[in-house]
């Protein structure tokens, strides 16, 4: 069994998102000029998100997915660790560890 690197998984994110662009805006039946359009973007930098050529940044990727009418996060459904694998994150939990430090320096 092959356990993807970083590097492995940051490809595997740029296609799958660039995947999913394609295929939403081809629901909408809008091509890459309108979209790019429509968001600000040139029509040759929706083909490289489109073609997993390029790493956006997360404002573009925010304009792309409110342009589509979806969530940013909704764009890379599937992509990453499988939850089995990752370590789970509680952001409450470690707000509470953040908390439980400052009231001992106030303490």
């Amino acid at each position: 069994m092959h356990i993807m690197n970083n590097a492995e998984h940051l490809i595997e994110s740029r296609y799958a998102l660039g995947k999913r662009v394609k295929e939403l805006r081809r629901e909408q039946q809008l091509t890459q000029t309108q979209l790019a359009l429509m968001v600000g973007l040139d029509h040759s930098y929706i083909s490289r998100i489109e073609n997993g050529e390029c790493n956006p940044p997360v404002d573009s990727i925010v304009i792309i997915a409110n342009s589509l009418g979806t969530s940013p996060s909704a764009l890379f459904e599937g992509v990453g660790i499988p939850i089995a694998q990752s370590e789970p994150h509680d952001p409450l939990a470690a707000g509470q560890k953040h908390n439980r430090a400052y009231s001992a320096i106030d303490a």
